[in-house]
C-alpha cells in the first residue's frame, strides 16, 4: 500500500504538469491518510477537487477583471485659493469647468436652498444692486451678508441653518455676499465653461459631476478665500473635495492628473484636522462665532449632506444658480 507521503508527492508532481497550484503539504497528506477508500482514489479525488477549485478561483476572478476596465478619459484638477489667481487658471486653461468653495458660508447656503427646493437664485454683484432687484421683482426674498451679518431689510442672512429651517419651496432668492457670490460670478465672467457651487455639504457629488466630464477635461476648485486673501476654511474644503475626486477616479479606472497647488490642498487637508475644528479656528469661523450663529459652522462641516449641486449661468442678463441632483 501506498504512504500518505507518496501520494502527496504524487498529487505535487500532477499539479506541476498540469499548471494547478498544489494545495499545503499538510492537507494532502491528511486527507490522504483520512481516507477511507484506496490511495489511488484519494489521489484521483484529490486532483479532481483541486482543478474544480481552480475552476470555480477563474469564475470568481471574472468579475473582477470586468470592474477593473479603465475610463480612457482623463481629468486634470487644479486648485486656486483666492479669485486672484483665477483669470491666470482660466487663461492657461480657456475650456475648465470651475467648482467655486465659499464653505463658510454662501456656497454652503446656496447648496442648502437648493436642499430646500428653492426654484432659482440670482447673485448679486453686492446689497445694494440686490435690494435694487427685489424691488424689481416683487415676490422674490432677499438673504445676503455684510461682515458676516444679515443686512437690514433682508429676509434671511447667509446662513445655512436659517435657510434650512425655512420653507423655499419654487421661490426665487436673491443672494449677496462678500467673497462668495462674488467668485461664482467671477467664474463666470472670466469665461469658465461651466461654473458649480461647491461645499462639504454636496463634496462627492461636486466630485462626481466633474468627473463626469466628457472626454479630457481640466476642472479648477476656486477657493473664495477672504478679502482676496486665502483661507484656511476653503483651503481645507478644495483639499477634501480634491482628496474625494482622487479616490473616486482611481475606483472608476480613470486617469486624474493633479497640479502641484492640487497636491497641496490635500496635504493641507490630510494635516488640519477635522472641519468643525477648522472652521472654529478660521477668520470666517471666528466671525460667525462672534454673531452666536455656532449652527452654521455644523452645518458647513456635515460632509455629504446632500446631492444637490448649483450650477451658475448667466440668464436674461443675471447670473443664476439653479440645482439638480
Amino acid at each position: 500500500m501506498r504512504s500518505p507521503f507518496g501520494v502527496a508527492r504524487a498529487v505535487f508532481a500532477l499539479c506541476a504538469l498540469t499548471g494547478l497550484p498544489p494545495a499545503p503539504s499538510r492537507c494532502l497528506i491528511g486527507m490522504a491518510s483520512l481516507s477511507p477508500v484506496p490511495p489511488r482514489h484519494a489521489l484521483t479525488r484529490l486532483v479532481l477537487c483541486r482543478v474544480a477549485a481552480n475552476r470555480e478561483r477563474v469564475r470568481l476572478s471574472a468579475p473582477r477583471t470586468a470592474m477593473r476596465a479603465r475610463d480612457a478619459r482623463v481629468l486634470r484638477l487644479d486648485v486656486v485659493f483666492s479669485p486672484t489667481e483665477l483669470a491666470a487658471a482660466i487663461a492657461r486653461v480657456p475650456s475648465v469647468t470651475c467648482a467655486a468653495i465659499d464653505v463658510l458660508r454662501a456656497t454652503t447656503t446656496l447648496a442648502v436652498m437648493g436642499e430646500r427646493a428653492a426654484a432659482r437664485v440670482i447673485l448679486a454683484p453686492d446689497v445694494a444692486e440686490a435690494r435694487a432687484l427685489a424691488a424689481a421683482q416683487p415676490g422674490c426674498l432677499l438673504a445676503g451678508e455684510v461682515d458676516a451679518a444679515r443686512p437690514p431689510g433682508f429676509d434671511f442672512g447667509n446662513s445655512p441653518a436659517e435657510v434650512g429651517t425655512a420653507d423655499l419651496a419654487g421661490r426665487t432668492i436673491i443672494f449677496a455676499t462678500t467673497n462668495g457670490t462674488r467668485t461664482l460670478r467671477a467664474c463666470v465672467a472670466l469665461g469658465a465653461r461651466a461654473t458649480i457651487a461647491a461645499s462639504l455639504r454636496n463634496a462627492t457629488a461636486v466630485a462626481d459631476s466633474l468627473l463626469a466630464l466628457p472626454g479630457d477635461a481640466t476642472a479648477c476648485l476656486v477657493a473664495a478665500g477672504r478679502l482676496d486673501r486665502v483661507a484656511l476654511d476653503d483651503a481645507v474644503a478644495a483639499g477634501i473635495i480634491a482628496r474625494i475626486i482622487r479616490e473616486r477616479a482611481r475606483q472608476a479606472g480613470m486617469t486624474l492628473t493633479l497640479t502641484e497647488p492640487a497636491e497641496l490642498a490635500i496635504l493641507i487637508a490630510e494635516h488640519a484636522g477635522e472641519p468643525i475644528d477648522v472652521f472654529r479656528r478660521s477668520d470666517a469661523g471666528r466671525a460667525v462665532l462672534a454673531l452666536g450663529l455656532e449652527a452654521d459652522l455644523a452645518w458647513s462641516a456635515a460632509l455629504d449632506a446632500t446631492r444637490v449641486v448649483p450650477r451658475v449661468a448667466a440668464a436674461g442678463g443675471e447670473l443664476v444658480a439653479e440645482f439638480g441632483e
